[in-house]
């Protein structure tokens, strides 16, 4: 009688059970597999076991890096005036200087930053577009969060916001690290945040791609423990950027988590009725009757569409902007989250190999549906392309080469891009997260047949 492998069954040596080997298993792997979780030890486990790999190449790369960005870069940020944290720091303005009644008034926008410049100037950025619509475009509780610098002048606002950043940065590679992967050592995917060149573009523009991403990180940790409201109350946050929680949105209501549904409600609520009971109902009347005028900006003369890279934006730098570029760029985001959704079916298990693989593959999507990502945005590929080379061991040696392929991809196309001349015709990042993408829907499908070749039996496994 042949035995019955059973849900906890595991071997060192690349086979199940009573030695029906592993379908893929590639040779020589000292990974080892759980029927159950899906769980393989892999290139975080040799990084573990390597302490002097850590200490002799990683951390002083981080220093350096961290030295640079504190040292050189932060200080910079000073003479940033006319760049994309003047925007956010005015919508904070705005509410410590007795304006937050007039957030998304163009001219008293203008009147505030004259009275905050010693030289009584308006700012560089103030073209005729911002003359009508104004230079802070988020819902009034970003207002809100910015108020918490804005009390200081603009330039040591923007250093101390790029300070911020790196420091916020040191917490979410910790988030990641311990609570969403397969615990890569922390100094590992702290380099992997600070060398990727949208974090670099992050930190110049002023911009808060850091915090989007450490609040859908801790989402994502929050969830690998099985604390879905938890996960649900931070997700809530995106309220104060809508285009995230609309992009973010759809993974939890995909797979019916209810419960971090209900935190992402709760969160959004709490949020919106706090800053209304400090700031009063005016500003969100007129977030709301500018809303159609705020969404439709890309039709503007000066939105720059070659640096936007959603799905619907690669449509409208080959259709032109209209209904055609719409209706496929948002035809192709349904069709991503169907097939996402068709091969990550039953995989929500926190803690395994196929939930990291379910939410990497997951915000691709996310990042493809997302209707303004620009290129600082792009660091919430990060988190993804760490999660692909994470379980190393469970990949065969062709998967490797193509997993560190797209590793390496990933990092260089955003200034590949930026240096192409045909980067209109062909968005070299989106080619990124269509490739990684596809390779992530292989590795699901893969696991999924061999989850069921497993659970079936040695018999069966045999005849398959």
């Amino acid at each position: 009688m042949i035995p019955e492998i059973g849900p906890h069954d595991r071997r060192d040596d690349g086979v199940l059970g009573d030695g029906v080997p592993l379908p893929n298993t590639p040779t020589g792997s000292t990974g080892v597999y759980d029927v159950a979780d899906g769980d393989m030890t892999g290139l975080t486990e040799t990084l573990r076991r390597r302490p002097k790999l850590r200490v002799v190449v990683i951390g002083p790369l981080l220093l350096v890096v961290l030295y640079w960005y504190g040292a050189r870069l932060a200080p910079l940020t000073a003479q940033f005036d006319n760049k994309d944290f003047s925007h956010l720091w005015l919508g904070g303005r705005m509410v410590v200087s007795g304006h937050a009644e007039d957030l998304y008034n163009p001219e008293t926008q203008e009147l505030v930053y004259r009275r905050s410049n010693p030289a009584g100037e308006s700012p560089r950025v103030w073209t005729e577009h911002f003359r009508e619509v104004g230079c802070f475009y988020y819902p009034p509780p970003m207002a809100w969060f910015y108020a918490l610098t804005a009390w200081l002048p603009l330039a040591t606002a923007s250093v101390a916001n790029a300070y911020l950043n790196i420091l916020l940065v040191l917490a979410l590679s910790w988030w990641l690290s311990r609570g969403a992967l397969n615990r890569p050592p922390w100094s590992a995917v702290c380099l992997a945040f600070l060398a990727s060149p949208p974090f670099f573009e992050n930190l110049a523009l002023g911009q808060n791609a850091v915090l989007t991403t450490a609040v859908i990180t801790a989402g994502w940790a929050l969830c690998n423990k099985q604390r879905d409201f938890a996960a649900g109350v931070i997700l809530g946050l995106l309220t104060c950027k809508p285009q995230w929680l609309l992009a973010v949105g759809w993974i939890p209501l995909a797979h019916r988590r209810w419960r971090i549904l209900a935190g992402m409600l709760v969160a959004a609520t709490a949020l919106n009725l706090a800053t209304m009971a400090a700031m009063g109902p005016g500003p969100f009347v007129s977030f709301a009757s500018r809303l159609i005028e705020l969404s439709n900006m890309y039709r503007e003369p000066g939105y720059v569409l070659a640096l936007q890279y959603s799905g619907l934006s690669v449509f409208r730098k080959w259709l032109g902007l209209g209904a055609w570029a719409d209706w496929l760029g948002w035809g192709t985001a349904v069709l991503l989250a169907g097939v996402t959704w068709s091969v990550t079916r039953g995989s929500w298990r926190p803690g395994s190999m196929e939930f990291r693989r379910l939410w990497a593959c997951s915000l691709l999507v996310s990042l493809w549906i997302n209707p303004h990502l620009f290129q600082y945005e792009l660091l919430m590929m990060v988190p993804i392309l760490v999660a692909l080379v994470s379980d190393w061991e469970g990949l065969t040696r062709r998967e490797k080469a193509v997993a560190a392929g797209l590793f390496i991809f990933g990092y260089v196309a955003l200034p590949w891009d930026h240096f192409w001349r045909f980067g209109r015709l062909l968005p070299v990042p989106n080619v990124a997260m269509l490739a990684s993408w596809t390779f992530l829907v292989w590795l699901l499908s893969r696991h999924r047949s061999t989850y069921s070749t497993a659970n079936a039996g040695p018999l069966d496994a045999v005849i398959r």
